[in-house]
């Protein structure tokens, strides 16, 4: 071994180790623990350690050079032994590869790939399946344009300032007639900074007449006149060309007072989601002629009064209505004087307002008839309502077996949802899943003084061994604030409420969330309103975004 490879080993090697003093003799040791100049005896001592000790390494260097030797002629015959077998190692591959079970898969095997590989919001790039698989071999790609099912779907998001509609309409041109006579779902959103005529929308929709489900959400600023802006008519001379249309999401205002009922046969659908505030008589018309809706979203503002006494429409095929409250001076139940849902099982009100004044909410008789039948019913609002109002809600919906209740600023229902004689429940009595919230963060003291005196007394009547297993509360959720969305919050609440976790009782604790929507949707809206918030930024900065070539199908 080469002196300098012999030093470099010994620097590696731990001296401060105890096995390397034991050894040394004892005037060297005392020798070592200082830097004085050696004695005459200490310095003849330490010639003769050294002496002693460059023989034995003399001897196991020379064995070290034989090891490295051997070493050596290994490695080289190992080298010629891979250089001999790398031919015959590709041929085993190329065979391997010929023979491997991808290749012999079948083809539904293929498809159901495929179909779980397939994204949650899928959009015509080669990135993502099905166009990625589609890519990989002949077989696949025959095995992925064979499945209708995974081109029956597409998320569009179009930026008119860098992209023509002909090119995002060529790629639907390509992606769509792939599903054949599946029923198709468009979800489109322009982001209508330049001007988008009606007739091109009308490409969208007038080749797939099995167009199914719709979304359409349209940005534009004020001063611009956007597809469904000017004539109220215009959103609706491109729709009636889908003739097979059952699921509309209009998340754009749609202008006017009133909704063009003549351009659209509103009756076919059964699903619709508008985000245009419109009052209630307007609603009580759209309701009119939507028959067959077992679905709806809508946005009611009370810019008309209340007439209590005028004609209700009864509608007996909705059974999941959401509404979303604009005016601060409506209550609740108002819907109920103009509409008569009489098969309504989910119902959720979510009311915004901001002013001073707060209506006294009460439960009116055409509602209470409505919730007696509802199986799911979820409040939500940012003003005070008073306990008794919500007493009687709930006495109302006595059928109810899904509750959410966030209603900040009001009094906690716990108490109100306690069960006074566990055999005798008199509340919400078939109640298995109850999800409310909370605003109080880790640190306050609030937070136990609540879960000790109300949570953990109304979990333990709502989970009685009294009670039959159909009454006995299956699911508790606590939803943060999002003032305090903090997760040392929900750490701390788990552990509080652990030992009904383990009774079987399912808890959870997490941030505010919605039982009954659809998270894909959602989720492509949150994307979307981060990426317009970048291009704003960008154009305040004066920096236009980079115009790409895009290939035949993929994502604008």
């Amino acid at each position: 071994m080469l002196q300098d490879e012999t030093l470099a080993n010994l620097r590696k090697i731990c001296w401060k180790n105890p096995v390397f003093k034991v050894d040394y003799p004892n005037s060297i040791v005392e020798s070592l623990k200082g830097n004085a100049p050696p004695s005459t005896i200490v310095a003849s001592v330490a010639r003769e350690f050294r002496e002693t000790s460059a023989k034995a390494v003399v001897a196991t260097e020379e064995e070290i050079a034989s090891l490295d030797a051997q070493i050596l002629t290994l490695q080289t015959r190992r080298n010629a032994l891979i250089e001999k077998a790398s031919p015959e190692w590709m041929k085993v591959h190329a065979c391997n590869a010929i023979l491997s079970v991808v290749r012999c898969l079948p083809m539904e095997i293929i498809q159901e790939i495929a179909l779980h590989a397939r994204p949650l919001q899928p959009w015509p790039t080669r990135r993502d399946s099905p166009i990625s698989l589609s890519h990989v071999c002949k077989g696949w790609r025959n095995a992925t344009l064979s499945m209708p099912r995974l081109w029956s779907e597409m998320y569009l998001e179009v930026d008119v300032n860098y992209t023509t509609l002909q090119r995002i309409l060529s790629a639907v041109n390509e992606w769509f007639p792939r599903a054949k006579s599946c029923p198709l779902s468009l979800h489109l959103y322009i982001n209508d900074d330049g001007e988008v005529k009606g007739h091109d929308m009308q490409h969208f929709v007038i080749k797939f007449p099995n167009l199914e489900v719709l979304t359409l959400k349209c940005t534009a600023s004020d001063h611009q006149q956007t597809v469904i802006d000017g004539d109220p008519a215009a959103l609706f001379e491109f729709l009636r060309f889908a003739e097979n249309l059952r699921h509309l999401v209009l998340d754009r205002p749609i202008p006017g007072v009133g909704i063009i009922l003549t351009a659209f046969s509103w009756s076919a659908l059964t699903s619709l989601t508008v985000t245009q505030e419109m009052s209630l008589v307007a609603w009580r018309n759209l309701i009119f002629i939507c028959q067959a809706l077992k679905m709806g979203t809508f946005h009611l503002s009370g810019n008309d009064p209340v007439d209590q006494s005028g004609p209700i429409i009864c509608q007996d095929v909705l059974e999941d209505l959401h509404l979303i409250i604009m005016d601060s001076d409506m209550k609740y139940f108002d819907f109920a004087y103009v509409c008569s849902f009489t098969n309504l099982k989910v119902l959720q009100i979510d009311r915004f307002g901001f002013t001073q004044t707060t209506p006294i909410h009460d439960v009116n008789p055409p509602a209470s008839v409505q919730l007696k039948k509802l199986t799911a019913l979820a409040l939500s609002g940012f003003r005070r309502v008073e306990i008794t109002f919500l007493d009687s809600v709930l006495r109302a919906a006595s059928s109810v077996t899904r509750l959410r209740i966030d209603l900040i600023s009001s009094a906690l229902p716990f108490k109100l949802l306690t069960h006074l004689d566990a055999s005798k429940p008199d509340i919400l009595p078939h109640l298995q899943t109850l999800s409310t919230s909370l605003q109080f963060s880790w640190m306050s003291p609030e937070l136990e003084d609540v879960v000790e005196g109300e949570i953990k007394p109304m979990l333990h009547s709502r989970t009685s061994q009294a009670l039959p297993s159909s009454q006995r509360l299956q699911e508790f959720s606590v939803s943060l604030s999002p003032f305090h969305p903090d997760m040392a919050t929900a750490t701390r609440l788990f552990e509080m409420l652990e030992p009904f976790s383990e009774q079987g009782l399912k808890v959870c604790c997490r941030g505010g969330t919605e039982f009954m929507r659809d998270a894909s949707i959602d989720n492509w809206h949150g994307g979307i309103e981060h990426r317009a918030s970048r291009r704003a930024f960008a154009k305040a900065q004066r920096v236009e975004p980079p115009i790409l070539e895009a290939p035949p199908i993929g994502r604008w």
